[in-house]
């Protein structure tokens, strides 16, 4: 699955959050309140220091919403960070998929088969979400 652009990410998730763009602009800080339909028409990119605040106001996961704007703007950080940290960084939801999946199986699990992996992978489309 392809992942979503920034911009359209934002347009959806601004429809959504019950803020006006003018309230996301002023709990963002963003001095223009224009600023908030230049992000969500990829005219400009989302400036790194309102990544957090924007996140929250949105209501969206902060981590995931990192993730995918360095995917689209600096793939090569994302890169640097997870070999770094010699793992992916995870999202609050992809930690409770995690923690669901331990709770049904506390010993460790693993995908043995082919068969295993098609089933979890078609598990994971049906619950994809945004």
């Amino acid at each position: 699955m392809k992942a979503v652009s920034v911009a359209t990410y934002l347009q959806r998730q601004i429809e959504v959050c019950g803020h006006t763009q003018a309230e996301i602009a002023r709990i963002c800080g963003f001095k223009q309140p224009h600023m908030v339909s230049m992000l969500k028409y990829g005219h400009v990119r989302v400036p790194m220091d309102k990544v957090e605040v924007l996140a929250k106001t949105l209501n969206v996961d902060p981590l995931y919403f990192l993730r995918l704007i360095l995917t689209e703007y600096r793939p090569e950080l994302l890169a640097l960070l997870e070999r770094i940290t010699n793992q992916p960084q995870l999202t609050n939801n992809e930690i409770e998929i995690i923690k669901a999946i331990r709770e049904a199986n506390p010993n460790d699990p693993k995908l043995a088969t082919g068969a295993q992996h098609k089933m979890l992978q078609a598990l994971a489309e049906s619950i994809s979400s945004n």
